[in-house]
Formats: structure tokens, sequence, C-alpha cells
């Protein structure tokens, strides 16, 4: 597939989600959600088409980019997706558009570097240009397209991972140190740099200098990679510890802020974790405003979110247990894959991280459809590498490809659940109903 398909078939897809929203949110009248929603100005043109898109945490996103970091509840989300709508919005004129806009071009990226990526992983342009389309139409369709870091966080994870493993490693620093500053878990990518370069040195010769350089050199990574999140503890330090900004609050924000209780950077007492020996906010915001900890989100009434994500749920451990199963079972647990002394890229790292984030959601946070389809893209490749072995032919046909589909009743399933929730999921989003 050639770069200007991949262009035109992303943009479709956006088109697609953006009629959806367009028609929901103008047939049905917006639910009154109980959620963040400061005053704003006057309604615009670009509000007519987009207003859709900048519901639930899209109205923190829009609110940091034009306010900045005034609300202590706002450190839960990172800065790199506002500062660009910030800057962007200098030539636009209009924070909404300018989200829809970046977002539209970061998904079209994480297209290209996600079949770039496929096809260095499988050498199979058929299992590349499926995981594309699983991609393009994913369950949480919704938030790729919203003001929402799902666009970015998707672009900057997958063209790291193809520059980890296509050995570009200086590329790959640099889009996972980004990826630290879209989203918290951006700093769990070192994890593949660590992988590829702890296999390297067991395959090489192992002497005092080798061992001592992988030591350095991963450190080093980390260092730079890990560097992107302190550095924002540090600002969020400086301006809700130090008072150190010159943010301004309008009357009408202020007593928006005063009726719902929100604390402002210049409120006394200071919190907590300003008093800590290492002051990071982080997980003080996380628990305080946000209740994610251990258990936290399992009550009766999230009843509904867990069963939303139940399919996501579902499909990640039937692709890590389907990856798992293909492995050489004494490689399986062969120090997780790096003692494999083949040159080939295996794909342990990526079922132990897709692991990873499932745990961590279900138990930790809540489970997220739209965090676990922008992070890793396991999912998509089991689901691509079990329709190809459905299909022997070696030219496609849509009629082929369909009779496939609907014969094998995983893939019929699969098929069915990531059509009906983007569309479901962009009909709910839009009018202002929970979807996760």
């Amino acid at each position: 597939m050639n770069l200007y398909s991949l262009v035109l078939l992303s943009a479709s897809s956006r088109l697609a989600i953006f009629l959806i929203q367009f028609i929901s949110n103008h047939l049905i009248e917006d639910h009154q959600a109980d959620a963040f929603n400061p005053p704003k100005s006057s309604e615009t043109l670009t509000e007519f088409f987009l207003n859709g898109f900048g519901n639930w945490d899209a109205k923190h996103f829009l609110h940091i980019a034009q306010h900045g970091y005034i609300f202590e509840h706002s450190g839960a989300f990172f800065p790199l997706y506002p500062f660009s709508i910030h800057l962007l919005t200098k030539l636009t004129g209009n924070y909404l558009l300018s989200g829809c806009i970046l977002n539209l071009i970061f998904f079209i990226i994480s297209t290209i570097y996600l079949h770039k990526l496929s096809l260095l992983v499988f050498q199979d342009n058929q299992i590349a240009l499926f995981t594309v389309c699983c991609f393009l139409f994913n369950p949480a369709s919704v938030f790729f397209s919203s003001c929402y870091t799902e666009s970015l966080y998707s672009m900057l994870t997958f063209a790291g991972l193809f520059y980890t493993f296509s050995g570009t490693e200086l590329f790959a620093i640099v889009a996972f140190f980004l990826s630290g500053l879209t989203r918290s878990n951006g700093l769990l990518n070192f994890g593949y740099l660590a992988f590829t370069n702890i296999r390297k040195f067991i395959q090489s010769e192992k002497t005092k200098i080798n061992f001592f350089y992988i030591v350095l050199k991963l450190g080093l990574e980390f260092a730079i990679i890990s560097s992107a999140f302190i550095a924002y503890q540090f600002y969020l330090y400086k301006i809700f510890c130090l008072n150190d900004t010159k943010a301004f609050i309008g009357e009408k924000l202020l007593s928006y802020a005063r009726e719902n209780g929100f604390k402002i950077y210049y409120d006394l007492p200071k919190s907590d974790w300003c008093f800590r020996a290492v002051p990071f906010s982080y997980s003080y915001i996380q628990l305080v405003y946000w209740k994610v900890g251990f258990l936290k989100y399992w009550q009766w009434k999230q009843i509904p979110n867990f069963v939303l994500a139940a399919p996501i749920v579902w499909l990640s451990v039937k692709s890590i247990l389907g990856f798992v199963a293909k492995m050489d079972r004494q490689k399986v647990f062969n120090m997780l894959g790096l003692m494999d002394k083949s040159t080939r890229i295996i794909l342990h790292p990526f079922v132990i991280h897709l692991g990873f984030l499932l745990l961590s959601s279900i138990f930790f946070m809540h489970v997220s459809t739209r965090f676990i389809c922008s992070s890793n893209p396991l999912i998509y490749w089991w689901i691509a590498s079990t329709l190809k072995e459905k299909i022997q032919e070696k030219q496609l046909k849509f009629s082929l490809v369909w009779h496939k589909i609907t014969r094998d009743k995983t893939i019929k399933f699969t098929f069915y659940y990531f059509v009906s929730f983007s569309l479901i999921g962009t009909f709910l989003f839009s009018n202002y109903l929970p979807f996760t």
C-alpha cells in the first residue's frame, strides 16, 4: 500500500467519524452531564460543525490550551497536546478547530507509522493492510478525532516503535520523550528500548566493556525519556506551590471555579504534595481528583462502564494468549524472549506491555478502550494475523475477505464490535453521554 492510499484511507475514516458526530450532535440535544464545562464565548461556525468533538475531557485540554494550568486538577492532563493547540490557534483563531486539525494530521501520521511498523515486524503486506484497517475503525475511533491525546500519543508511540526496531534509536528516544509529555504511560515505552538493547547484549560477546556500555546507554536513554515527566512535575510545582505564573482568570471563569470548588493556583493553604521531599503532584492529583488507585474505580455505579469495556478486555486477553500460543513453549519463559538468538523481531515486549496496560487499567484506573487502542498495536496484529490465516490467496477481493469475516465467529464478533462501537461511541460521545 502506497503513501497516497494510506493518507486517503485515514482521511476517509475521519470524514466518516466527523459526519456521524455532526449528524448525531444536531439530531439530539446534549445530555446535561455532571462534568467540567467552563464558560465560553459565543458559538461560532466551528462549534456548529465540530462541537461534538469538544466534550468530556476535551474540555480540559481546550481549557488548558486557552488559559494554562490555573486549576490544580488540570495537572492530570499532560502539556504537549494543549500546548500544540495553543500554538496553532495563533493561526486559526479557534481552539476547537486547532485541536481537530492537529488530530487529523496526527491520526494520518499514526496510520503511516503503524503500516511501516507492521511491515517491519511481519514482512507481510496483507497483515500490514489488515492492521491499518483495524486501526482506522477501532472501537475508540471518536477519541482519535476529538480533542483528546489519542492520535498524538499513538503517532509518537508507533513512530518510536518503528525507529526502535529499525535500529534508529535516536529518533525513537525523541518520540518516546515526547510521548512522556503527552501521557504518563509514555514512560513505559522505554521498556522497548531496554528490551532490544539487553537482547543485543545477550547475543553479543559478553565482556565487561559491553556490559558497562549497555548499562550507561540505557541509563542515559531512561534519563532523557523520564526527564519529560520530571520537567512537567517541576513546572506544576512552580505554578501551584510557588505561584510562578502570569495566568489571568476572568470573572466568569473565577465564578465558575468557586461554584464548583476548584482549587486555583494562588489558593491557600497549599496542597500536601507541595511539602513532600519530592514534590510531584501526579499521584496526589490522580487520587484526590480522579480517584485513581487500587480498586478505587470498582463501584456499583461503574458497572455500565465495565460492560462497555468488556470486549476490549476480552480482545486484549485473546491477543496475548493467541501470540503466546504460537511461541516456542521453551522460549515463552526463556528470560521473556531475551535469550532468543534469532535476528527477527519478536513480539514478547508487545505482549508484556499490553498485559501490563490491561492489568493496570483494570485494577488501578478504569478499563478504557481508548487507552489500550492508542498504546499498543498487538490487538490489531492479532486480528490481522488471524484473518490472514483464513485467507490463503495472494490477490485480495472484497467478496473473499467478507466471506471469511462472516464465517469465522471470532473475526465476525471483532468486526461488528469495531464497527458498532465506532458508530455508537461517536453518537454517545457527541451528545455528552458516557463512553469509555
